[in-house]
């Protein structure tokens, strides 16, 4: 990529809007079976695979105590291990279509998908190029939903600018004849994505997430007695996972001092539980002695 290109595109707008997550979706469960019939024997599936498969769709119902029954006809079977590769056989065909406003160093649409969660990101060097991308691209999901049988509550599906841009004309984005509105904020994937591209406010909700679980664990690690400390390392690596989280996407926001101060406050707690040491002991040794790795 030339300098040119490179200049190029750091203007261009991006934009994000979240479709299919487990608020916003609902299934109709009559049509999805056949779907997903169809789907799996255009995968050249044997035919008494079929069958089975025909029979675990069949005739489904929900008891209450021991004697309530009612038929199940809407929602998806959670827990099956069959479930999320009949899901992926699903969604195939939704990434598998070609997506409008595709023009190189211009503007383009595409899908990203992970498990039941689908996202349509579209970009344009301007508003008006933006706005096409991605109403088109709403439309032409919107149609194969209603043909596969997904209905989308168009009130709970949410959309986000993604721009260092200012003195810009917001997009409108329609969906089914609806006027979605853009948030300031957005948890997809368990991450929190910003209007602005900073992650200060998943870091900040790491932190919080993180400290309650410090907070709860402190109880079973007493300084005087409690576990040793290699139970004590295994316990708190919970937190650690937490605070950890999709550290590739937000570790270039540590940058910030301030960011980093975020993280380190319920590390510090882990690490005084871990050593068993008092609240008057430096950061830095207080790490040390715990084997926790600073983010510093």
């Amino acid at each position: 990529m030339d300098t040119d290109e490179t200049a190029h595109l750091r203007q261009t707008f991006s934009n994000s809007v979240t479709l299919f997550n487990s608020k916003a979706l609902i299934t109709r469960h009559s049509k999805i079976q056949t779907g997903k019939i169809k789907k799996v024997r255009g995968k050249s599936v044997p035919a008494y695979l079929l069958h089975i498969l025909r029979s675990y769709l069949s005739n489904r119902s929900l008891l209450y105590g021991d004697a309530e029954r009612r038929e199940v006809t809407s929602g998806v079977p959670q827990g099956s291990v069959l479930g999320p590769l009949l899901w992926n056989i699903m969604y195939d065909e939704l990434l598998r279509l070609e997506t409008p406003g595709n023009i190189k160093g211009i503007s383009s649409s595409t899908l990203i998908a992970f498990a039941d969660d689908v996202a349509v990101v579209a970009t344009g060097h301007t508003t008006t190029l933006l706005e096409e991308a991605m109403n088109q691209t709403l439309d032409l999901v919107s149609k194969w939903m209603k043909d596969t049988g997904l209905t989308l509550s168009v009130g709970k599906t949410e959309a986000i600018m993604l721009t260092t841009k200012r003195g810009y004309t917001p997009p409108r984005f329609i969906l089914e004849g609806a006027l979605l509105q853009l948030q300031e904020h957005v948890r997809y994937l368990g991450v929190e994505l910003c209007k602005k591209l900073g992650f200060g406010k998943h870091l900040q909700c790491a932190a919080e997430k993180a400290t309650k679980t410090v907070s709860s664990l402190s109880r079973l690690m007493p300084n005087v007695g409690g576990p040793r400390q290699k139970k004590r390392q295994l316990l708190m690596s919970v937190a650690q996972s937490q605070l950890l989280y999709a550290a590739p996407i937000w570790a270039s926001a540590l940058v910030f001092e301030v960011n980093i101060k975020k993280l380190l406050k319920p590390q510090r707690k882990m690490a005084i539980r871990v050593s068993s040491a008092y609240c008057t002991v430096s950061t830095n040794a207080i790490l040390v002695v715990s084997g926790l790795l600073p983010f510093t």
